[in-house]
């Protein structure tokens, strides 16, 4: 008998103060999909609900539980940091299918990857740079020895990156070397990678 007034008492408690024992007054869990988040601080919200997924997380939910046939809108309240957030199927009324019908589709932002070469001259063969599987071919400068610019295509904020030689410019006997090469990608273009090259 003591045992039934001590449960009884626990649903009372639990009733009153919703928050502490779940929140929301429903059976099922809201939430859904995230793809391409890399980056933290993202606030999704349904009315006062919220929650903050962490970045690579592919799902999210609330901690609140939804009733069935309520209506439901989630919005991101805050985007993520460097990144652009869009949401679908975000506006429904709660069933077992819509309430993990919601998609978060994310992508970081991006800057390009560049610098300078020198010591190249007109004859020379080509120069290949390289950033993992991306490459740049480096044109041939007007005048021997002048600077030229290069660019790699854009690298994803947070992510690293390392500009190697893929290819020396055939028939000049020429070493190119890299200097400030590798890095992890900031919030803002990479221009400060050189290139040397020399007999």
């Amino acid at each position: 008998m003591k045992s039934i007034y001590i449960r009884s008492g626990l649903a009372l408690l639990c009733a009153a103060t919703l928050g502490a024992c779940g929140g929301g007054n429903g059976n099922m869990v809201l939430g859904g999909t995230i793809k391409g988040l890399t980056q933290p601080n993202m606030v999704l919200k349904n009315g006062s609900w919220e929650t903050k997924p962490a970045a690579t997380d592919g799902t999210f939910r609330f901690s609140e539980l939804i009733a069935d046939d309520k209506d439901f809108f989630i919005e991101i309240f805050k985007q993520p940091d460097n990144s652009k957030c869009t949401i679908a199927n975000n506006r429904n009324k709660a069933n077992t299918y819509t309430v993990v019908q919601t998609v978060v589709t994310c992508v970081t932002d991006s800057y390009a990857l560049g610098g300078t070469v020198t010591g190249l001259d007109a004859g020379d063969g080509s120069l290949v740079l390289a950033n993992g599987s991306e490459t740049a071919a480096v044109p041939k400068p007007a005048t021997a020895g002048a600077p030229v610019k290069f660019s790699l295509p854009k690298v994803m904020v947070g992510s690293p990156y390392g500009v190697t030689v893929l290819t020396s410019p055939l028939g000049s006997a020429k070493n190119c070397v890299v200097s400030n090469g590798n890095g992890t990608m900031a919030t803002s273009a990479i221009d400060n990678i050189s290139v040397v090259c020399s007999k």
